[in-house]
C-alpha cells in the first residue's frame, strides 16, 4: 500500500483481496469463502449505479447443504 500527500490510498490486487477476505471472515464468520477469495483469481468492478462493489471469483465452493434427514431431526426435536 502507498499513499500520496492527497491521502489517496493505492492498494494492489493482493492487498485488496486480503482486506476483503479479512472483512468476510470478521463480519460474516465465513472462513471458507475468505480463503477461496484469497486463493482464486477474481474480477472486481463497481456496479453501474456505483452503489455496490462486485467480486466475481473463479473456482467453485461447496454451499452448506442440509439434507432432508437433518430437517426431519430438527423438526422432531421441537
Amino acid at each position: 500500500m502507498r499513499t500520496t500527500s492527497l491521502k489517496t490510498i493505492y492498494l494492489t490486487e493482493k492487498e485488496l483481496k486480503q482486506a476483503l477476505a479479512n472483512w468476510i471472515e470478521l463480519e460474516h464468520k465465513d472462513t471458507e469463502l475468505a480463503v477461496h477469495l484469497e486463493e482464486n483469481a477474481c474480477e472486481m468492478a463497481w456496479s453501474q449505479d456505483g452503489k455496490e462493489f462486485i467480486i466475481g471469483m473463479d473456482g467453485e465452493i461447496m454451499d452448506n447443504i442440509v439434507s432432508n434427514r437433518d430437517v426431519e431431526v430438527i423438526s422432531e426435536s421441537r
